[in-house]
């Protein structure tokens, strides 16, 4: 059955609180004072330094940099590492001709579709769990089903979209029957005040900056949190660190250290919800009341762990993308690092 649509401005908190005590289960705030303070032992030969690929704001994968930078997480782990934000695209093309070799925005099905063409990526640990959803002002629109015969503005090429499509599929949607538009996923905020598409596929932060800008002015049609009912796992994978196998053969003992850098900057930005608003809205110019109701709702859904601990799961969202048709198999499991702890 597919799920009614609701007001943006009023969805339940309730609801997205759970994303934040997933977030916080995982990222251990209880030790949080020794955690940030720690130091992990530096790489051999001291202070290693490692470039890596985010997409530019309003990507929540930017949200990540300026915090290790300005509290210089990477140094107290023995790293010094220089961020590169790209576009989805031009960072997508990038790694999948080995142009660049170390990315933290990487979508599971994007990665999944270059590894089975031959890309010789692994995933190295999870940074987020799914998140997305629909937004219309078309009152005809109420579920997932009404997009049939409609206009739906959406960025294409993102796991995010091909995981809506899946969810889509489940609750009876002929895609086919969609007509859909192809849009950065800047633009896709822009789409949605000008009317241009009957509806909106989108995540975060664009979800929660219209939300506060223009409160009760969409509808949401929810779907991501049937994950469990269709799956019957908890965690739905959705961007992590991944890299290419020569940049691991070259750098394994990076791996852990910044792995703890990330780890430390999520703790951090959940129990600093004012703080880092601050720092990010300077860094990425997405409002500090966004910042800090994604950090607080629990939307962002942060979950920093070893790839490895989610193997299934991993083969679940796999296995979602060759039933919509993005995959033509699932991979082998050799796509996922193994040996980094928790």
């Amino acid at each position: 059955m597919d799920t009614p649509a609701k007001s943006l401005g009023t969805t339940s908190r309730r609801e997205f609180l759970r994303g934040a005590g997933a977030a916080l289960g995982i990222v251990g705030l209880a030790g949080l004072p020794a955690l940030a303070g720690c130091r992990q032992a530096a790489p051999s030969g001291g202070v290693k330094r490692i470039t890596v690929t985010v997409f530019t704001p309003p990507s929540f994968t930017s949200l990540f940099p300026p915090i290790i930078k300005q509290k210089k997480l990477d140094q107290a782990n023995g790293l010094d590492i220089e961020f590169v934000s790209k576009d989805s695209r031009a960072a997508y093309t990038d790694y999948a001709s080995g142009t660049d070799t170390l990315n933290a925005a990487m979508g599971l099905l994007n990665e999944a579709s270059y590894y089975i063409k031959g890309v010789p990526t692994r995933s190295l640990f999870l940074l987020f769990n799914l998140w997305g959803t629909v937004i219309t002002e078309n009152p005809a629109i109420q579920t997932l089903k009404d997009l049939e015969g409609r206009t739906l503005a959406a960025d294409t090429v993102s796991t995010n979209y091909k995981m809506f499509q899946w969810f889509a599929v489940k609750a009876g949607v002929d895609l086919n029957k969609i007509d859909v538009q192809s849009n950065t996923t800047a633009a896709l905020p822009t789409v949605a005040l000008s009317g241009r598409a009957d509806a909106v596929q989108l995540w975060e932060p664009s979800f929660t900056k219209l939300a506060l800008e223009h409160p009760g002015r969409f509808r949401q049609l929810s779907y991501v949190e049937r994950w469990k009912e269709y799956t019957g796992y908890d965690v739905n994978p959705y961007i992590c660190v991944s890299a290419h196998k020569s940049w691991i053969d070259a750098n394994a003992d990076a791996i852990p250290p910044l792995y703890t850098t990330y780890k430390q900057a999520a703790a951090w930005m959940v129990a600093n919800p004012d703080e880092a608003a601050t720092i990010l809205q300077e860094a990425t110019e997405i409002p500090a009341a966004v910042i800090k109701e994604l950090i607080t709702s629990g939307r962002i859904s942060l979950n920093v762990a070893p790839a490895e601990q989610f193997e299934a799961e991993f083969r679940a969202v796999y296995q979602a993308g060759v039933e919509t048709g993005f995959l033509e198999k699932v991979p082998d499991m050799g796509i996922i690092y193994k040996g980094l702890k928790a």
